[in-house]
């Protein structure tokens, strides 16, 4: 089964496990966020580039995308700007250990937070309370003329 397909479509919003993408380079680090979430009921995809991250986000609906800021094959803050312009039902998050992205995408408009590494969990469980679950998956029309040029 593709890790990336939406089980959820067919359960209602209260059935339904909360779903991020998790877009990190760095497989330990992934693992183990993936691992905490799942621990919480949350449903991870993790993907570890923008070209997986883009395949992940057009099969299925996300109620949050954690976009690494650095990636090996793109820039993480045009993907973050890429999936906020073509899936704005979904909340999009910038993180980094990059000294200064908090002053550099802080008023970002594809931006809604921006985290530092280490990330901690609660920090994406804080974000996940705050996001506004979408009431159906986008329309595969929609955003269809927009691509993503890391």
């Amino acid at each position: 089964m593709n890790p990336g397909a939406d089980r959820s479509a067919g359960a209602s919003a209260a059935e339904r496990r909360p779903r991020v993408l998790l877009i990190e380079d760095d497989l330990a680090l992934g693992r183990m966020l993936t691992w905490e979430l799942e621990e919480r009921g949350i449903e991870t995809v993790l993907a570890g580039s923008c070209a997986e991250a883009l395949r992940a986000a057009e099969s299925a609906r996300f109620d949050l995308m954690l976009v690494d800021a650095d990636l090996p094959d793109g820039d993480g803050v045009r993907l973050a700007e890429h999936l906020a312009g073509t899936r704005g039902d979904t909340t999009v998050v910038i993180y980094s250990g990059r000294h200064g992205i908090r002053g550099a995408c802080a008023e970002h408009p594809a931006v809604h937070a921006v985290l530092t590494k280490p990330v901690r969990v609660w920090e994406i469980l804080a974000l996940l309370q705050t996001s506004t679950p979408s009431p159906a998956p986008a329309s595969t029309e929609r955003g269809a003329s927009r691509s993503y040029s890391g």
